[in-house]
């Protein structure tokens, strides 16, 4: 009989592995009792700074588990050689799935295992089910395997638009203030840039300003980093009385171990007179 073969693994960094030193044994009972402090360590080392909760090795994911907004989901998927496959998503916005195109690499023999790579990039949080259908090239027989896991913000952005008064000319200018705020549990982001894609179909233009702070902050969870810009319109001030889409905002990270994300919030929109 033929067997259809399927083995997904999600393509995820590694997390350095923790380690808690058991405080040393006195006052119990005669004091015979004794247990090495090495003997609770993942890493032991003659080094007496090896109780240092990280260790130097990796461990990997034990499930699917969560993934954040922003980020790019990847998972390799080994099929036989013979076989199709058909990969959906399944999203709050598209409960119904969103077809995915895999990236399959060719074996060297008939008969060896085929592995395809799948990108996704996350846009929404909440529940997404990868769906996997698998259909074998001489029966024709499907067989569908489901996979879940949960999306969540790692970073969440408020913003603040004020109009900026001047007597000097007749063009009107506003400042952009944001937050933004690391809404992940245990999760440190490296903001590696923060920039504005201005309205440029409105005549909208960003000013430059003076640099300062951090180039690169560290958020831990619930740090707030903040942030400014001056935007400028190219038209007349009696022009953009009516509420104007100003600008974007895009934030990029990384986290300890070097994954990346991206995040893009809506239009930015001026209030009207």
């Amino acid at each position: 009989p033929y067997h259809t073969m399927l083995k997904v693994l999600r393509l995820s960094r590694p997390s350095l592995a923790t380690q808690f030193v058991i405080p040393p044994l006195t006052g119990i009972g005669d004091g015979n009792l004794h247990i090495d402090p090495q003997a609770s360590l993942a890493y032991p080392s003659s080094n007496e700074a090896s109780s240092f909760p990280l260790t130097p090795l990796l461990t990997l994911p034990t499930s699917f588990g969560l993934a954040y907004v922003g980020e790019t989901f990847t998972c390799a998927l080994c099929t036989q050689h013979e076989d199709e496959i058909k990969v959906e998503i399944q999203t709050p916005a598209h409960p119904t799935g969103v077809q995915i195109e895999v990236d399959e690499t060719q074996p060297d023999e008939e008969g060896d295992v085929k592995q395809s790579i799948l990108r996704f990039d996350l846009q929404e949080e909440g529940s997404h089910v990868l769906a996997v259908t698998v259909r074998a090239s001489d029966t024709g027989k499907k067989t569908r395997k489901l996979f879940q896991f949960v999306v969540q913000p790692l970073l969440s952005v408020r913003s603040k638009i004020t109009k900026r008064r001047t007597d000097t000319t007749s063009k009107v200018s506003w400042v952009l203030e944001a937050q933004i705020e690391n809404v992940g549990q245990t999760t440190t982001a490296v903001l590696e840039r923060i920039w504005l894609s201005p309205n440029e179909k409105e005549g909208v233009r960003e000013v430059p300003l003076s640099a300062s702070g951090e180039d690169r902050p560290v958020l831990k969870p619930q740090d707030v980093e903040q942030v400014m810009f001056l935007v400028a319109s190219e038209v007349e001030a009696t022009a953009t009385s009516k509420r104007l889409p100003l600008a974007q905002l895009n934030v990029s990270w990384r986290t300890a171990m070097g994954q990346s994300g991206k995040i893009t919030t809506g239009w930015l929109v001026s209030r009207s007179r």
